[in-house]
């Protein structure tokens, strides 16, 4: 039996009876003819589909789930993008995770998620960083999570930051471009005023995987498939963003089913953040 004959559960390490505390309505249950209907998705709008790359959050304790994530993208070496949170990892944590995987692989995109991920924006959306912190704090904060993960990473770590939640102000990107970060990822363009004195890139996610809400559950695939038409009709390079602390079984029975397809139909590499400093640079 060749490796791409091995049962999916085999191939990223997990027993049937897995099971997150927390997943998204949409991955409860997925509709009989899911996987037909995601084919057909990219094979008619092969043309179309954009030049993308993976990211997932809140990366800090080894586990069950982060390992059956980079098991799933190596077997189809796919770039991952991870946003470690500073305050999640230390000296053992990582210890624990060279034991498992090579940390220094290309495909492994280790990069800073915020400091803690703690919410300080009382009185709207959550944020890590915006204007319930001031400038100091922000800096402080950042400055000890890149020093932390530079210690931890070395070599490995990417001047690439995502906030939490995918919020942050113009303070922030301030403080980021003093600090000697290349880019920053989130789901929306910068605040107002960036364009004037931010020299950063924005490496911006489209689709939130896992983290999602929905309307109606019975109508969640379709809102699902309808949010992957609408990336084909996007520019330039675009994200999708996943949590494998939210990832149950038909989650990554989905991951495996879109990365094939994307290998199989799309004329476009999946990218990594390397690959896009690089290419910036040049």
């Amino acid at each position: 039996m060749g490796f791409e004959d091995i049962p999916l559960l085999e191939m990223v390490g997990l027993h049937e009876r897995y099971r997150p505390k927390q997943v998204s309505p949409v991955w409860r249950k997925l509709p009989p003819n899911w996987e037909e209907r995601l084919e057909r998705l990219f094979s008619e709008n092969a043309s179309k589909i954009p030049s993308l790359f993976f990211r997932a959050d809140d990366i800090g304790a080894w586990g069950k789930g982060f390992h059956a994530v980079l098991r799933l993208f190596k077997h189809y070496n796919v770039p991952l993008a991870l946003a470690v949170v500073p305050a999640w990892v230390n000296s053992k944590r990582i210890e624990k995770i060279c034991e498992k995987i090579d940390v220094s692989d290309k495909l492994w995109n280790w990069h800073q998620h915020g400091w803690r991920h703690i919410n300080w924006n009382k009185n709207g959306k959550k944020a890590e960083f915006c204007s319930a912190r001031s400038r100091d704090q922000q800096w402080a904060d950042i400055w000890k999570g890149q020093a932390k993960l530079s210690e931890l990473f070395g070599s490995s770590l990417l001047p690439v930051f995502t906030p939490p939640w995918n919020r942050l102000n113009l303070a922030t990107l301030e403080v980021l471009q003093q600090l000697g970060f290349q880019a920053v990822s989130m789901d929306s363009p910068f605040p107002r005023g960036a364009k004037k004195t931010i020299r950063l890139n924005n490496f911006r996610v489209v689709l939130d995987l896992h983290t999602r809400k929905v309307k109606h559950e019975d109508y969640a695939f379709d809102e699902l498939l309808r949010d992957f038409e609408g990336l084909l009709t996007q520019k330039g390079i675009v994200g999708i963003m996943i949590h494998h602390h939210r990832m149950n079984i038909n989650s990554f029975k989905f991951m495996d089913r879109l990365l094939s397809f994307i290998r199989k139909y799309s004329s476009n590499p999946i990218l990594s953040f390397r690959e896009m400093l690089k290419n910036d640079a040049g």
